[in-house]
C-alpha cells in the first residue's frame, strides 16, 4: 500500500513514520510538508508541497499516487486567518484535487482532527462521545470544526472513504513546549527560583494519550476506520491539571512546591475533557504506554 502522510516533519507525524516503518514494512510511505525537513524523514520519498495552492496539492497526489493519505497537515496557533488558510483552505484544496482525480479503487483518508471541536459542550454528558455536538470556543476549534465539515462533504464522493480523528492532549517524547505537560517540563528545567513553581489554574481535566499510542491509532484507522465516523483518540482518563503536575514532580525527584499565581488564571476555557473511547478499542486498539512512563521518557 501507497501511504501519504501530509505534515510529516511535525510532532505527531515524526512518531507516525517511525511507527510505520517499523510495524508496516509492506507499506509505502510518502512524506510531505510546505518546507524541506531539516532532519532525515523515516519514508521512501519527501515531496514538497504547500497545499494553500491547488496545483501543489494536486502534483503531490499525481507524484505519490497514494492508495491511502493521513492528513496532519495544518496549524495549533497561530492568528483566526492563518488556522483557517491551513486547517481548510489546505484540507479543502487536497480533497477538491482527490476529487478530481480519476481513480480505480477507493482512497482512504484518516484526517487529524481535535478534541477541541467539542469545546464545552461535553461538559456535563462525560465521558465526550463521538455523538456529542459541536461547539468550537477558539479559532483553533472553529478551523478543525470547519475542516471536519468539509470532509464530511468530500465523503459524499465516490472514490473517498473518509475517517475523521479526533485526537485529545497528545504527550509523550518531542512535545512541543508550549503544551502541558512539556511547558511545565520546561519551566522546572529552565525557569525555576528556590522551590517554588506559580502556575495558573490547576482545577481543569484533560484527557492524555501518548503520542505513541495516537500513532498506531491513526493506523488502525486507516486499515479498520468505518468510512464517514469520527473516533476519539484518548487515554479514557480525566485528570486535573494539577494530578498532571504532581505525577510530573513525582517522577522527576524535584523537590518543589505548587504556587498558584491569580494573574495567570483567564476564564472561559474548557473546565472538563474526558473522553469515550469504546468506538476505537472495539477495533481492538488500546493505549500501551502508562501515563507515568510517558512523563519519564518526556523528561529523558
Amino acid at each position: 500500500m501507497r501511504v501519504l502522510v501530509t505534515g510529516a516533519t511535525g510532532f505527531v507525524g515524526r512518531h507516525f513514520l517511525r511507527h510505520a516503518a517499523a510495524e508496516y514494512p509492506n507499506w509505502t510511505i510518502f512524506a510531505s510538508g510546505h518546507q524541506t525537513p531539516s532532519r532525515t524523514v523515516e519514508a521512501a520519498e519527501f515531496l514538497q508541497a504547500n497545499l494553500l495552492f491547488p496545483d501543489q496539492a494536486l502534483g503531490l497526489l499525481h507524484d505519490a499516487r497514494p492508495d491511502a493519505i493521513v492528513h496532519l497537515a495544518g496549524l495549533t496557533g497561530g492568528s483566526p486567518e492563518a488556522l483557517w488558510q491551513a486547517n481548510v483552505t489546505g484540507t479543502w484544496n487536497l480533497l477538491g484535487s482527490i476529487v478530481r482525480t480519476p481513480r480505480e479503487n477507493p482512497l482512504r483518508i484518516v484526517l487529524a482532527s481535535s478534541a477541541a471541536v467539542y469545546g464545552s459542550a461535553g461538559v456535563n454528558q462525560l465521558p465526550i462521545t463521538e455523538s456529542t455536538g459541536l461547539q468550537p470556543t477558539s479559532p483553533y476549534a472553529l478551523s478543525k470544526a470547519a475542516q471536519e465539515l468539509a470532509c464530511q462533504a468530500a465523503s459524499l464522493e465516490p472514490g473517498c472513504e473518509l475517517i475523521r480523528a479526533r485526537l485529545f492532549n497528545l504527550m509523550g517524547p518531542g512535545q512541543p513546549d508550549h503544551l502541558v505537560p512539556a511547558a511545565f517540563i520546561r519551566q522546572l528545567q529552565e525557569d525555576r527560583t528556590g522551590n517554588k513553581l506559580k502556575v495558573g489554574d490547576l482545577t481543569a481535566t484533560r484527557d492524555f494519550v501518548d503520542v505513541r499510542d495516537a500513532v498506531r491509532a491513526l493506523a488502525f484507522l486507516l486499515r479498520l476506520g468505518l468510512s464517514g465516523a469520527a473516533y476519539n483518540i484518548a487515554g479514557g482518563h480525566e485528570r486535573t491539571i494539577q494530578e498532571v503536575l504532581e505525577a510530573l514532580i513525582r517522577v522527576a525527584g524535584w523537590n518543589i512546591s505548587i504556587e498558584v499565581d491569580e494573574t495567570r488564571i483567564h476564564g472561559g476555557g474548557v473546565t472538563r475533557s474526558w473522553a469515550s473511547i469504546d468506538a476505537l478499542s472495539n477495533l481492538g486498539w488500546s493505549a500501551q504506554v502508562p501515563f507515568e512512563q510517558s512523563l519519564k521518557d518526556m523528561l529523558g
